[in-house]
């Protein structure tokens, strides 16, 4: 998916119980002036302000964050003039006056916790050096606000992003937003999305199965073994928020094998994922469904943990078993996996319209054929234009993954708006770990070049040099001097 370059606003207005601020996009053509903008020892909480220019939006700031010490000395680094203000902020505090420096700030324009430093940063940043952005303040008592803002578009406040549910952190240089039954990337000015930490791994925590699959390109057996479930907890707190605050991280994990339901500390490795923050996804074959529903330990590991569940399915005769599956997890995200190529177009299609009844509606996942470990003793079809144009035509809610996409590259763009849908290179946001061995990749099936967990310096160096092996950009921490 490429990233969608979007400057964020919302309509209406944020307040507290007695005034309120507006941050606005001012019209093409329009003036604003400064409007009583607060002297240094005294400000009247009931006069309406305008702050437009970067100095008045400095001031306006400086008194915003007066409380919040480490936010301010970020921003003074970044905007020294601010410093003359500290004298007076430091009296402010200390005699706890009112009708005082800063206490015109109406609601936070900033988060409280350290932990949201950065978004902070970026979101004042974004506001003092943008010409277009104005500050808008005043009582609830009087009209004056409500007649200025009537009609513009306002910048959403940092509150309003749902930051402290996690629906929206900040990856990089740019913003992960979930929800809406996916994900967007966005930023605020345009440039690639630099990211600072995988947004997926795909985590394979066991090489054990006994379906014996023959086209399976991870070559897992019924000998096959378990990952360690002290290193897989290393692994994830590599990419985890800090004790600090410092760092706000959220990873999509898709557990996957070998047949996760054998692993013996399923239970205990989802917990830990969840409680790091994670979201937890996982891929099953349609014939464990009957399993996992009838097992009631089974059944509350995936209620309490799992988010996104794929079922994998090759034939009809699980089809019920799947229904049922889905209307014990009705409130999970379940896509059925399906490799088209392998399975027949007939097939796959027989497939998708009996899953999809009356009563009942996936979304599928296309994977592509891999010829990767005992996929090499396989044949495969590939799909003609007319079995794809049937295979989406649009009944059915279908995505597919990178093999996929680049096997059929030119009948998806010649057919689809792909620019901000499809993506064709691993390795950009995501990683392959192989739990079992502690090695990272590019993806599951592009195993060329390993990176050994503890001996390259973790996750974040490997996933820094895959990006490198891509020939993508590292990210560097602009706010506090790191190199990345």
């Amino acid at each position: 998916m490429k990233a969608v370059y979007i400057k964020n606003f919302r309509k209406g207005f944020a307040t507290n119980s007695s005034s309120t601020h507006s941050v606005i996009y001012r019209k093409k053509g329009e003036m604003f002036e400064d409007l009583n903008i607060f002297e240094l020892d005294y400000y009247d909480r009931f006069d309406s302000t305008i702050a437009a220019t970067k100095s008045a939006k400095i001031k306006y700031i400086a008194g915003d964050i007066m409380y919040n010490k480490p936010l301010l000395e970020c921003m003074c680094a970044f905007y020294p003039e601010m410093k003359q203000y500290l004298p007076l902020i430091k009296k402010t505090i200390e005699e706890n006056k009112y009708e005082a420096f800063g206490n015109h700030a109406r609601g936070n324009l900033h988060f409280i916790n350290n932990s949201d430093m950065e978004a902070s940063i970026e979101y004042l940043r974004n506001i003092i050096d943008d010409e277009d952005i104005i500050i808008v303040g005043g009582s609830d008592e009087q009209d004056f606000v409500y007649d200025t803002t009537d009609g513009h578009e306002e910048l959403a406040l940092p509150y309003k992003l749902s930051y402290k549910s996690k629906s929206i952190v900040k990856n990089g240089n740019y913003w992960v937003g979930y929800g809406w039954s996916g994900k967007l990337r966005f930023k605020t000015e345009k440039g690639d999305c630099i990211p600072s930490y995988p947004e997926l791994i795909d985590l394979k925590i066991t090489n054990k199965c006994e379906h014996g699959c023959q086209f399976c390109y991870m070559n897992s057996t019924i000998n096959g073994e378990h990952a360690d479930i002290d290193e897989l907890k290393r692994i994830i707190n590599q990419v985890s928020s800090d004790s600090w605050g410092l760092n706000d991280r959220r990873v999509e994990f898709s557990v996957g094998g070998g047949n996760i339901l054998l692993y013996p500390h399923l239970e205990e490795l989802f917990k830990f994922m969840k409680e790091k923050g994670h979201i937890v996804n996982t891929t099953i074959r349609s014939s464990d469904c009957n399993i996992i529903c009838n097992v009631e330990r089974l059944k509350n590991i995936f209620e309490k943990y799992v988010s996104g569940i794929g079922i994998s399915v090759n034939d009809t005769k699980d089809i019920e078993d799947i229904h049922t599956f889905k209307d014990i997890f009705k409130k999970k995200d379940v896509v059925i996996h399906m490799i088209p190529e392998y399975n027949g177009f007939a097939e796959s299609l027989g497939i998708m319209n009996k899953l999809n009844d009356d009563k009942h509606y996936f979304s599928f996942l296309f994977l592509g054929y891999k010829t990767n470990g005992r996929g090499n003793n396989c044949n495969y079809d590939k799909l003609e234009e007319a079995n794809l144009n049937a295979l989406f035509d649009g009944r059915h809610s279908v995505h597919i993954d990178t093999t996929f996409a680049n096997r059929y590259k030119e009948y998806l763009e010649k057919t689809f708006d792909t620019e901000y849908t499809i993506t064709y290179t691993e390795g950009e946001y995501s990683m392959f770990i192989d739990g079992v061995t502690c090695k990272a990749y590019k993806s599951s099936y592009q195993k060329d070049k390993p990176y050994d967990l503890f001996g390259c310096g973790g996750v974040i160096n490997a996933f820094n040099n895959i990006r490198k092996d891509n020939g993508l950009e590292i990210y560097k921490d602009e706010y506090y001097g790191g190199k990345g």
